[in-house]
């Protein structure tokens, strides 16, 4: 059995320091101070922790930069789904499907 682990080694920003670090405006965009790193002796995160992100200079903070998180190209968000969620409404071809709490998602390449 071929086993694998796949890890990133990251710079992590200071994100706990509201303010200096990390900013939130009116409109929920974050910004990050891209000079302030989180001092850490763990810069490793599993890839199922990690998210895609972009950065782009941020207008209303000089030298500071704008999180846009992205939808990866090739990844799909699929619900996955039980059995038990299907309602039988008195003949086989009036299944339907009804909304739990219970929904997970995964992601696929």
């Amino acid at each position: 059995m071929d086993r694998r682990l796949v890890l990133f080694h990251c710079n992590l920003f200071d994100v706990f320091d509201e303010g200096k670090g990390v900013k939130k405006d009116e409109y929920d965009f974050v910004s990050v101070n891209p000079d302030r790193f989180l001092k850490t002796n763990e810069p490793f995160v599993l890839a199922d922790q990690a998210s895609q992100v972009f950065y782009t200079n941020d207008n209303s903070y000089k030298g500071w930069q704008v999180v846009t998180k992205t939808q990866p190209r090739d990844s799909y968000e699929i619900v996955e789904q039980m059995d038990d969620d299907i309602v039988e409404l008195g003949s086989p071809s009036q299944k339907k499907r009804k909304r739990t709490n219970e929904e997970k998602y995964i992601f696929m390449n």
